[in-house]
């Protein structure tokens, strides 16, 4: 999942969220660990510090 320019940050975060409450339903959660990495690395260049 990559933040596209016309979602907003908060809107990205809702939208990764889901996703993730949605694997965990069907069984496949997501470690903490593999959710930052992918949260950050969805933000693209423009977070980067």
């Amino acid at each position: 999942l990559h933040r596209k320019k016309d979602l907003s940050v908060l809107q990205y975060l809702r939208e990764f969220k889901a996703i993730c409450d949605e694997l965990a339903a069907i069984g496949k959660p997501i470690s903490d660990q593999y959710k930052v990495f992918w949260l950050l690395n969805g933000l693209g260049s423009g977070y980067e510090a």
